[in-house]
């Protein structure tokens, strides 16, 4: 059994790994990181998601849906089981992982299952306006789209345009794209009005650039 310096080395070398994109050297160290913390504490210990977390981003990284799928899935049924508010945090933000992961996959079920699940926690934990939980309602409203709900995606579309115009610039790189992406959204549920109005905001974001 390694001590728990060692496996604070291990661990730290995997993180570090991961913050510099090495994704192939950060899952290998993060793996052995993993498996000391379940020999030292069990495999269901909150320490646990620690590493586990990591791990699935360097997954994600390596573009390995599936195995970053069951690590964040893993993770988030540990916080589940040990409730608090720093955890329910953290189980909001391992379900956004989860709605990235999602649409890597292209799945609209998930995406939306995902998705609604994020917003609740981040809702719960105060953090549902912030630039994350936008992004969160865009991903939903995508997958409305897919799934044939129009005004659901609506729905979602405001909520998200809400909260980026209330925090970004309207020539923010990010602002732009969510522009298009509204217009488009907006084409294909028949808003055909609300779509040029977002057209009209793209150009004009562009010209103030």
């Amino acid at each position: 059994m390694h001590g728990p310096l060692r496996v604070g080395a291990i661990y730290n070398l995997g993180v570090v790994n991961l913050e510099l994109g090495r994704y192939g050297d950060a899952a290998r160290a993060l793996q052995e990181a993993l498996l000391t913390y379940e020999e030292l504490y069990g495999p269901d210990h909150i320490q646990i998601t620690k590493p586990l977390t990591q791990l699935a981003s360097a997954h994600k990284g390596l573009r390995q849906w599936t195995p970053s799928e069951k690590e964040y899935v893993r993770s988030l049924q540990i916080l589940r089981s040990n409730p608090s508010e720093e955890n329910n945090l953290k189980a909001g933000l391992v379900l956004v992982q989860l709605t990235q992961v999602a649409e890597a996959i292209g799945d609209p079920k998930r995406i939306r299952s995902y998705g609604l699940r994020a917003l609740s926690e981040l809702r719960k934990s105060g953090h549902s306006d912030s630039i994350a939980g936008a992004n969160l309602h865009v991903a939903v409203a995508g997958a409305e789209i897919q799934l044939g709900n129009g005004s659901e995606a609506r729905k979602h579309m405001e909520r998200a345009m809400t909260i980026y115009e209330d925090q970004l610039e309207p020539n923010d790189p990010q602002m732009i794209g969510i522009y298009e992406f509204a217009a488009t959204l907006y084409e294909q549920t028949g808003r055909a009005s609300t779509a040029r109005k977002y057209r009209r905001r793209v150009e004009k974001a562009w010209q103030r650039d």
